[in-house]
Order: C-alpha cells, then structure tokens, then sequence
C-alpha cells in the first residue's frame, strides 16, 4: 500500500497549520474546549507522589547511635521488610513490620558497629506482598 500526499483539486483549501488550531477550537464546544485545556498540566497543579516514601530523621548517626525511619505510602496494614543496604553488597535485614491502617510506619533502626564503615549507605523498605518499596540515604559517622 501506498501513502500520497496532497489534496484533490475538489477539496477546498486547508488553512495552514498555524491557523488550524484556532480553527478547531473555535468549532468544539465549550465544554470540550474547557476539557481539554484542564487535561494539561499547569504550575498551579500540584504533583502527586505515587507510592510508597521512607524518610529518616536524623539524616546521620554513630555506631551505638539511632535513627527514627518512618515509612508511608504502602498499603494498609502490610507487612514491610527494613534492609541495611550498602554500596559495597551489604544487605542485611534489620527487621519486619506491619504497616498501619493508613499505610504507614516508623521504627527506630540501631546503628551496628560494623554498618559504619561502608559507603553509600541506605535503609530501604520493601512490601513483602506488594511491589512497593523506597529507599533513603543515611550517612555513618566513623567513631573516632
């Protein structure tokens, strides 16, 4: 099959492409017109986080120390693994636990002596029934 391009010479002449926008908004109703000028994202619109998110306060700790991870995101009263995860192929499983009705969570991680050394460290949260997870950066302070 082939494609031609042109016009037949009965057709009346399209207006260009510049003027042909106008021209089709100006033939749709006005509920369309309004429709499809709200389908477009504008700065006023708010972005909506999809998923699940885990933060960590404080954002760095010493060995012996703690840190407070709170999860939401997950689905309501799910059951979420929390991993120690460093760059060298650390991963150790720090313990489970159940999300609440909301999708949430918190749990206060201690800091493991041997965690300190590593770099690129996160704690990351992982649905044991979903395919939801998240991940946050902690950095360890060396002891001195």
């Amino acid at each position: 099959m082939f494609a031609l391009s042109g016009r037949d010479s009965n057709e009346p002449e399209q207006p260009n492409s510049a003027s042909s926008a106008s021209a089709r908004e100006s033939v749709l109703p006005d509920d369309l017109q309004q429709s499809e000028r709200n389908d477009q994202p504008t700065s006023q619109q708010p972005a909506q986080v999809v998923g699940p998110s885990v933060q960590v306060k404080p954002e760095a700790a010493e060995a012996g120390g703690a840190v407070t991870l709170t999860g939401s995101g997950f689905k309501p009263s799910e059951k979420v693994r929390i991993t120690f995860v460093s760059g060298v192929g650390v991963h150790e499983n720090v313990r489970d636990v159940f999300t609440s009705t909301d999708g949430s969570f918190t749990y206060v991680v201690d800091i493991r002596d041997f965690w300190v050394e590593e770099s690129k460290t996160y704690l990351a949260a992982t649905s044991l029934f979903n395919e939801g997870s998240a991940k946050v950066a902690i950095r360890l302070i060396p002891p001195l």
